[in-house]
């Protein structure tokens, strides 16, 4: 993954008014919009989005047509709305690249070549039997199958698509809403199935291995599975750990072992306990050492955060209503390329609807250079100075920085006029 831009520190330039955040207020005032709006030769050389090249994008995308689970009958999973979830996987993976068509989306993010595999790492943490009937939250069918979709469209074929949570079983109800017949499913503990797969750890002494900041020189070992993926989409969950996020960091907590703690100790060096075990969980913590692993931290291509359904408050119950959504679930997705900005996102979002939560492990990682931590200035504006956060509301559609840039690239190309880029601008000032 390259994220080289997002080295701590490097920001925008001062002076230069395209790689600001603007508002709506303030570009008005640097484009002269509200003595009459004009584009100079300067915005027509500068797209409006070319910061992104500075500030890692995050895109959401809210359809509350996704799910209608009414709480009552059935499972959860039960009620998602397939063809809505394929519909905002396409918008927010075009409005993440700037592509204007999903295949060159998904090239853009999979530089994928013939023979190579796509492994997608999801969060089965609920998942302790190898049928799961139940409506504890944990991935959807009908999320992998947009993946799927967007993977098939760029030549990806299924059996090089394979599905892991190493530590925990890949349930009979996801894999019985898989479409596509050739996904190969990977994991450490043993069912049964049409292409399941017992994966296991590396050896402590294997170059894969990777070492710990805290606690000092403790060996981290992925799955074998993530030795031999060329490529890596994490689909972290919209929920909760209690006290402390569990977004695309925590993701990974499941894709690895460690060579002298069990599973259970090592949460004294993310959060449990604080500084109990002698680390500034700020900058020294496990979850940012794992996420620096060479083969989780150089293969990554993408994030998406599943929001269709979530718990702000726990990881482990079921779904519920949030009240900043309309009280009702969240059906929104969550796309980009850093791990840290996304999760400092869909952190905000989490802190809006409950109230404080602990993150030590995106400081740390931010840290180590694994990407940009940033809090919004309020719910209502949701306005980052570090990363380019551009939401999408389907249910009301509006033009959208996205729109001016593509307008700007198409004026460039001789495919717009100069009054076509005016009226997209105008309308995107007028909330449109």
């Amino acid at each position: 993954m390259n994220i080289s831009y997002l080295k701590k520190g490097i920001l925008p330039k001062a002076g230069n008014i395209f790689n600001l955040n603007l508002s709506r207020r303030d570009f008005l005032k640097y484009t002269g919009a509200a003595t009459g709006l004009f584009l100079t030769s300067r915005l027509l050389e500068y797209p409006f989005l070319s910061y992104a090249n500075q500030r890692p994008r995050v895109v959401s995308v809210y359809d509350s047509n996704a799910t209608d689970y009414d709480y009552i009958t059935g499972f959860h999973w039960e009620y998602v709305n397939q063809n809505v979830v394929n519909n905002m996987m396409a918008q927010g993976v075009m409005a993440l690249t700037g592509k204007t068509n999903t295949e060159a989306a998904w090239k853009e993010l999979i530089p994928y070549q013939s023979g190579e595999k796509v492994l997608i790492k999801f969060n089965f943490n609920n998942s302790r039997d190898c049928e799961g009937y139940d409506n504890k939250i944990d991935p959807l069918a009908e999320t992998a199958n947009a993946i799927i979709d967007g993977l098939i469209s760029i030549g990806v074929p299924g059996d090089k698509i394979w599905f892991t949570d190493p530590s925990r079983k890949i349930p009979e109800k996801f894999r019985e809403g898989i479409i596509n017949p050739y996904i190969q499913y990977y994991s450490h503990l043993s069912c049964t199935g049409l292409n399941y797969h017992i994966i296991d750890y590396i050896d402590p002494k294997s170059p894969a291995a990777s070492t710990a900041t805290c606690p000092a020189g403790e060996k981290i070992l992925p799955s074998q599975i993530f030795v031999e993926a060329d490529h890596l989409i994490n689909v972290p969950i919209l929920k909760s750990h209690g006290e402390y996020v569990t977004l695309a960091l925590k993701n990974h907590y499941g894709s690895v072992l460690f060579q002298n703690y069990d599973r259970s100790e090592m949460h004294a060096f993310f959060n449990e306990g604080k500084n109990s075990a002698g680390c500034d969980l700020n900058k020294t913590n496990i979850l940012a050492d794992i996420n620096n692993n060479p083969h989780i931290k150089n293969k990554t291509r993408l994030v998406i955060g599943d929001g269709l359904f979530g718990n702000p408050f726990t990881n482990w119950k079921d779904t519920e209503r949030w009240e900043i959504f309309g009280n009702d679930d969240p059906n929104i997705f969550f796309f980009s390329i850093d791990p840290v900005a996304i999760s400092s996102v869909m952190t905000d979002y989490i802190v809006a609807e409950r109230g404080g939560q602990d993150h030590e492990q995106l400081h740390a990682a931010a840290g180590l250079g694994l990407g940009i931590h940033d809090h919004w200035d309020a719910f209502e504006t949701k306005n980052y100075t570090a990363i380019d956060y551009i939401p999408f509301d389907l249910n009301n559609p509006k033009i959208s920085r996205v729109d001016i840039d593509q307008a700007i690239r198409d004026y460039k190309a001789g495919n717009a006029t100069e009054k076509e880029v005016k009226d997209i601008i105008s309308r995107y000032m007028e909330g449109i």
